[in-house]
Parts: C-alpha cells; sequence; structure tokens
C-alpha cells in the first residue's frame, strides 16, 4: 500500500473559491447588478435566480413574473436537494459588458443571486476560462456600446466599503481649497 506525502494533500484538489461572475439584471432601464453569480457548465439548466433576488427584480425593476405553466421538479447536484419550479422571471442579462435580451430567469431556492448555467453556455458558444476566470465570447459578439447604460438601482448594505483615506483626503484638499478661492461662498 502506497502512502501520501502529506495528510492534508485533499485541501489542494477539493474545493476552492467558486467561480463567480459579476452581472447585472435590467428591465425598463433600470438594472440591479451583482457579484454573486455562479458561473456552472455542471447546473443543467439555462438561467436561474435565486427567490429574493427574483422578489427584487419584480419589485425594483418591474420585471414579469410568470407561473401560468405547468410546475417541474428539479434535483440539485448531489439529486437530493428537490424543489419545485413554478415561476420565472422575465430580464435582460449583462455580463462582461454584453447583453442578452428578455432572458427567462428559473427561481429557485440558492444561496447564489444568479446561476448561469450550461444550456446558456451552449447557446451562446461562451467558453468558460477557468485559469483566468473569466469567460470568452465569440469573436463576432461585439461588447455593448458605451453609451447604452441602465440606471443602477444600488441596494443598501451591498458591497459597502469604507471610502479609500487618500481619496477622501484629496476631496477634502479640493474642497478646501474651493473655499479659499470663494467658489463655495454663499
Amino acid at each position: 500500500v502506497s502512502t501520501v506525502a502529506r495528510k492534508d494533500f485533499l485541501s489542494k484538489y477539493l474545493g476552492g473559491k467558486p467561480f463567480q461572475a459579476p452581472c447585472t439584471l435590467s428591465f425598463n432601464g433600470c438594472s440591479l447588478m451583482t457579484r454573486n453569480a455562479l458561473v456552472d457548465t455542471g447546473a443543467d439548466g439555462y438561467l436561474f435566480v435565486n427567490v429574493t433576488f427574483g422578489r427584487k427584480l419584480v419589485r425594483l425593476l418591474g420585471c414579469e413574473r410568470f407561473s401560468d405553466f405547468d410546475p417541474h421538479t428539479i434535483g440539485g447536484f448531489d439529486e437530493d436537494a428537490r424543489q419545485i419550479i413554478d415561476t420565472v422571471v422575465k430580464a435582460h442579462l449583462t455580463v462582461q459588458n454584453r447583453t442578452v435580451r428578455d432572458e427567462w430567469l428559473i427561481v429557485i431556492d440558492s444561496p447564489h443571486d444568479v446561476i448561469i448555467g450550461r444550456t446558456w453556455f451552449e447557446r451562446y458558444d461562451v467558453l468558460v476560462d477557468c485559469y483566468r476566470r473569466r469567460l470568452l465570447f465569440p469573436l463576432e459578439w461585439e461588447p455593448d456600446a458605451n453609451w447604452r447604460k441602465d440606471l443602477t438601482i444600488r441596494l443598501t448594505g451591498e458591497d459597502d466599503q469604507p471610502p479609500d483615506p487618500k481619496i477622501m483626503e484629496d476631496i477634502h484638499r479640493r474642497e478646501a481649497l474651493m473655499c479659499d478661492d470663494g467658489v463655495n461662498s454663499t
């Protein structure tokens, strides 16, 4: 019987950081951005959105919600966690500055805001570059024009980080200069 040199060698080959890509879901000229979108070629489906994020899409953006179809049961990656799919939401998806319009998002119970599944990658011929953690789009699929932007609704508490002290110092310096020049005087 052979032995391994280190008892913890499996930690190098199991787990790790999930492949997540920032994406934006939009409708009616407004959008919600998430950094919690899982790139999952093992997810045997198209696009998924979790219940909480799906509610935000409907409430804040006015996305259309549909449930007038026959429900379907799906299983998780281990086939044990089964859930009934009975709701979908329609929105526009932007990932890496490329937008697909009027996409169906299947509402599921998931820890990820969005899951981009295998059939979405197949449909749009998008490849996954795991080493560089990016998506490779077909050459003919140009990035969106810079002038095309939606109004992003920022949810409080999300990605809140303290401001960079250097930036704050520069802001205060500029404000002081403007006050000294009489620009801000009333």
